[in-house]
């Protein structure tokens, strides 16, 4: 259900980039790598900085994609602050998998991680980051309203103006015209809720 790729630049000397899915290395020059490296690039250009404080940086994008940067109080190869790395994306909620599961998930593989690589996340670290999916699921919420909003305005507005200009034509009477657009109106709505639901 949860979607997370871990990155640590600067890893050690004979791995400069190390990059794992799914408890599988991936190499920093193999496409699939590079593809990784472009998305998160991409997230750090054209993303919204959500959270940058105890060492913990969150940028995330509107199709919720979410990059975080975590400082830990190990150094790299290069005698620099070591970070990690953790780009996802926010799965499609539900009674089945709520935001609880979504977080409880992501700290586990982030604890789980962290040790494996001998480079420990602190428990404030894990709360920003908790404050930070937070914010992703409400604004994600709040987006996908509004469209499902725009749907169904759409959804029974456009039956009722096609009704209109069946009206200018001599075939269809008033009465017909109106009910035939109100109950296209009433299907369409049913229509888009029912997709919504299922998505």
């Amino acid at each position: 259900m949860v979607y997370l790729v871990f990155l640590i630049q600067n890893f050690s000397k004979d791995i400069s980039t190390l990059i794992v899915k799914k408890s599988r290395s991936i190499g920093a020059s193999e496409v699939e790598g590079q593809e990784i490296i472009r998305k998160i690039d991409n997230l750090a250009l054209y993303g919204f900085e959500l959270i940058d404080k105890s060492n913990v940086r969150i940028i995330y994008k509107k199709n919720a994609e979410f990059y975080i940067e975590l400082i830990t109080d190990k150094l790299d190869t290069s005698n620099r602050p070591a970070k990690i790395g953790i780009y996802g994306r926010k799965p499609s909620l539900s009674w089945e998998y709520s935001f609880e599961d979504w977080v409880f998930d992501v700290f586990d593989r982030v604890k789980e991680f962290s040790i494996k690589i001998d480079r420990s996340v602190t428990q404030e670290q894990l709360q920003v980051i908790r404050l930070g999916l937070k914010s992703i699921h409400y604004k994600q919420k709040k987006r996908s309203m509004f469209l499902i909003i725009v749907k169904v305005i759409i959804g029974f507005i456009i039956p009722i103006l096609l009704g209109l200009l069946l009206q200018l034509s001599p075939v269809f009477n008033f009465d017909t015209t109106l009910l035939l657009s109100f109950f296209t109106s009433v299907n369409n709505i049913f229509i888009i809720l029912l997709i919504q639901e299922k998505v």
